[in-house]
């Protein structure tokens, strides 16, 4: 039971990390976070029938899984506010995004003053 209660502690130490990552927007943090973390969630899933047996632990894996969707919310808006950064700038747009085909449409693209 101590190694299911560490692993939780591990887990929530690396959602923490992983939030700060987000925040200091270190990408190459976050996917070493995402390594650990994925490794540790199998681990954890192994262990699902005494976590299941013992409502401390699902209640503390209740906690970690809200932190988690914290995260991930997080991870959202930094996606969101990057798309919005390029677009605004003229450097991502449906217009010369590449197609299915991995083709691009070669036509010139207009914006007038007030986009540039």
């Amino acid at each position: 039971m101590s190694t299911l209660l560490h692993a939780l502690e591990r887990l929530q130490a690396l959602l923490e990390e992983e939030r700060d990552a987000l925040i200091r927007l270190d990408g190459e943090a976050l996917s070493r976070f995402a390594q650990d973390k994925v490794g540790l969630l199998e681990a954890l899933s192994a262990e699902q029938p005494a976590i299941s047996a013992d409502p401390n632990l699902q209640a503390r894996l209740a906690e970690l899984a809200e932190l988690h969707i914290a995260n991930g919310a997080l991870l959202q808006r930094r996606r969101q506010e990057t798309s919005w950064l390029l677009q605004t700038l003229g450097a991502a747009s449906p217009a010369t995004a590449y197609d299915p085909l991995g083709t691009r449409d070669m036509q010139r693209i207009s914006r007038s003053l007030a986009q540039a």
